[in-house]
């Protein structure tokens, strides 16, 4: 052969598959010709194979020289997300969690595919939790790149207007729901003429819940059911 022959080369993707040179070659007795065969062996995956590249020189007389080159393309490069990535950590309450977005990605080598997934994680208390969600973009060969996104939610009280203390166990008391999470808060109910007929610090619906007796000095005697009404109430607490 005359010219430089090509070495074996590994490389990640189809589009850094070089060119095949042209060879020629010289005979101490006659003219050579030079003959090129390229074979595909395919791999696991479209991104993963071998081309084998031979070139064979022959004289008039059939001598022969053959020189291989092996290339192998071996898939190993992630895709990668296409738009902008939403925050990877959000403070939200239950009104303001926000839409999980749609993410592609583009692979270099050939196609890849997003998958999303998303887990709700119960926090040490009835009204918060963790939502994790997480966008895995797989290509062709199986690499793989992924973004998660932890939501800590938070959600405001619920609270529940009306009771009907008459020992049913039904609405016997005044609920609100998820106040365990915030034990630093202040309770307080009023008349109609605004006069205080309970207050508590650290309310959480176990502990002497509201159940329709006074608690105040300026109303029935204390300890007494409270009459059939319509009564306010105000609730102040800390969201840590």
């Amino acid at each position: 052969f005359v010219e430089t022959l090509p070495v074996n080369i590994l490389v990640d993707c189809a589009i850094e598959i070089p060119v095949a040179p042209t060879l020629t070659a010289v005979d101490n007795c006659s003219v050579a010709n030079v003959v090129y065969d390229e074979v595909k062996i395919d791999g696991n995956c479209s991104g993963n194979y071998q081309l084998q590249r031979t070139w064979t020189a022959s004289d008039s007389c059939g001598n022969e020289t053959v020189h291989t080159q092996v290339i192998t393309v071996s898939d190993t490069t992630a895709p990668v997300f296409v738009e902008s990535l939403p925050e990877g950590v959000v403070n939200a309450t239950c009104e303001t969690i926000p839409d999980a977005v749609t993410l592609t990605a583009s692979d270099t080598c050939g196609t890849a595919t997003v998958e999303y997934t998303e887990t709700k994680v119960d926090g040490d208390c009835s009204s918060k939790h963790d939502l994790i969600r997480v966008w895995t973009a797989t290509d062709d060969c199986g690499n793989q790149n992924t973004f998660k996104q932890t939501i800590h939610v938070s959600c405001l009280p619920e609270i529940f207007n009306a009771i009907s203390p008459n020992g049913d166990g039904i609405n016997d008391t005044f609920k609100i729901g998820g106040i365990d999470c915030y034990p630093n808060n202040n309770l307080r109910i009023y008349n109609r003429y605004g006069v205080l007929v309970y207050e508590k610090e650290r309310y959480d619906n176990v502990t002497d819940p509201f159940a329709g007796f006074s608690d105040g000095r300026a109303t029935v005697k204390r300890g007494d059911k409270l009459p059939t009404g319509t009564y306010f109430y105000t609730l102040e607490y800390n969201d840590d």
